[in-house]
Formats: structure tokens, C-alpha cells, sequence
């Protein structure tokens, strides 16, 4: 009887942290994609900025290579 109980609190014990650990791990994952997804939108709003300066350069100087750069720029970014 006695053992039974001690038998049945180490497979709670065991279960309870099993659980913690699966959660730390999808915590984990959660962290790393938000991460991730901030450092894309970084990457996102830097190449529109390069876009947008290569397009006013190509206006001023009247120079198409700097729009072509321009365009396949906001390719990437689409």
C-alpha cells in the first residue's frame, strides 16, 4: 500500500514534469519565431527604403539602371 503511493506520486511527479518541459519548449519556439518575424520586418522595411531611395535617384538623374534596382528590389520584398 505504502509503496503504491510513492509509486503513483513519482509517475505524478514524472507527468508534472514532462508537461513543464514540453512547455518551456514550446515557449522556446514561440520566442525564436517572434524573433524571426521581427528581424524579417526589419529586412522588409530596410530593402523598401533602399527601393525608394534607388526610384528618387532614378528620378533625379534620370539614370533607369538605379529604377530597374529599384523594381528588383520590391520584387524581393512581394
Amino acid at each position: 500500500m505504502r509503496c503504491q503511493l510513492h509509486l503513483e506520486d513519482q509517475r505524478k511527479l514524472t507527468a508534472e514534469s514532462e508537461k513543464a518541459r514540453k512547455k518551456k519548449a514550446v515557449q522556446d519556439k514561440i520566442h525564436s519565431v517572434e524573433s524571426k518575424r521581427k528581424l524579417l520586418k526589419e529586412s522588409i522595411a530596410s530593402t523598401s527604403q533602399e527601393a525608394d531611395a534607388l526610384a528618387v535617384q532614378a528620378e533625379k538623374k534620370l539614370r533607369f539602371i538605379f529604377l530597374a534596382k529599384s523594381n528588383a528590389f520590391r520584387q524581393k520584398i512581394h
